[in-house]
């Protein structure tokens, strides 16, 4: 009998805190950026909530031949959509973008013939234009609603770069080059 030491099957202390550590670089790279995912998400749901509203009340008014009012709450950070020309009849509904699943704050509200009131007539034609400004955290947006446009505009230029950055900084494990991947993963397997 020779005195062979056979290697156990298992990992050392010290591939299993090179593991660890790894873990917590990729992670404090890639909770900032999730963060950043879920504000834009949610502004965009906001976006397409108060534009799909603003085309499910012109078409309510049409349906019925008879106005429909939307009626912006910027303390509350929501809106109300009621029938009538003053918007005291039925409320179609009630949205509030303060809560869950939005998270979003309305800024401002600017219609063309001022107050907080977008009218849409029996027709389903709204008798002003309007833009509404939404944010979540530091991002903003623009909703322009009109006749002819219901569609959402980046508040600024430096917004629309800054959304245009954003998109560019996904992590993806895949740009890393496959060497230093393949050097880290080869190092731990003993």
């Amino acid at each position: 009998m020779t005195g062979h030491r056979t290697r156990s099957k298992a990992f050392t202390l010290i591939e299993l805190v090179l593991v660890v550590a790894i873990l917590g670089i990729v992670a404090a790279i890639a909770i900032p950026r999730f963060s950043s995912a879920t504000m834009r998400y949610r502004l965009d749901l906001a976006v397409s909530r108060v534009e799909g509203d603003a085309v499910l009340a012109a078409e309510w008014a049409r349906a019925a031949g008879v106005a429909h009012v939307m009626t912006f709450d910027t303390a509350g950070d929501g809106y109300t959509i009621a029938v009538g020309a003053d918007g005291s009849g039925t409320t179609r509904a009630d949205v509030s973008l303060g809560a869950e699943p939005y998270g979003c704050d309305i800024q401002g509200v600017t219609l063309s013939e001022g107050g907080s009131k977008l009218v849409f007539d029996g027709y389903g034609r709204p008798q002003s234009g309007a833009s509404v400004t939404l944010a979540v955290g530091d991002r903003t947006r623009k909703v322009v609603l009109s006749e002819a446009i219901i569609r959402p505009e980046p508040a600024t230029p430096a917004e629309e770069d800054a959304e245009d950055e954003a998109e560019d900084e996904t992590l993806d494990l895949l740009d890393l080059p496959g060497e230093i991947i393949g050097g880290l993963l080869g190092g731990l397997g003993g």
